[in-house]
């Protein structure tokens, strides 16, 4: 009975070894399959940063040629600008003229210059308004298009970084 007993108990004791090792390779297998998970998880993000990149590229485009329009927006502003002190040197010489002869013709003219001078400071104001709004956006584009592209770093290091994770020695994962 004690040699059965025995044997009964070493082949317990075989089985306990058995599961033991059997759980340690799920175990390994579990983190292979997480790390698996993760380097999927990577490429689905890349794959999104790498759309976001080129519509943040288009937007970078886009405001670069909105970049040309402010120009010429702002050279407008210049001339407009030009031509409204062009306007009140025009009326200071027709207030002297009027001033020397007073005719309702000259006032009405008068009165009509005056009236469009707050129209051309609005239009100044409004065009100078819009030019830091476009700068702040395109700064804030730049800033983003830092970010994605210091993103796109991390990744492609995290990439170069995956065949470099061994495991120890004495563990092997079989695969298949």
């Amino acid at each position: 009975m004690s040699q059965r007993a025995s044997r009964m108990d070493t082949f317990f004791s075989y089985l306990e070894e058995c599961d033991n090792e059997s759980r340690d390779i799920f175990s390994r297998a579990e983190i292979a399959l997480n790390d698996g998970n993760n380097f999927a998880n990577i490429e689905t993000g890349n794959d999104k940063l790498a759309m976001q990149y080129g519509e943040m590229k288009k937007r970078v485009q886009e405001l670069q040629q909105t970049q040309a329009l402010l120009r010429e927006t702002l050279e407008t502003r210049a001339k407009l600008t030009a031509a409204l002190q062009d306007t009140r040197a025009k009326l200071k010489a027709v207030r002297a003229t009027a001033a020397v002869s007073s005719s309702a013709r000259i006032d009405h003219l008068i009165a009509e210059m005056e009236a469009s001078l707050p129209a051309h400071g609005n239009i100044i104001s409004s065009i100078e308004e819009t030019r830091e709004e476009t700068e702040r956006i395109i700064e804030i584009l730049q800033t983003t298009n830092k970010s994605a592209e210091e993103l796109r770093e991390t990744i492609r290091f995290v990439r170069s970084a995956l065949p470099l994770m061994v495991m120890p020695e004495e563990e092997h994962v079989k695969i298949g």
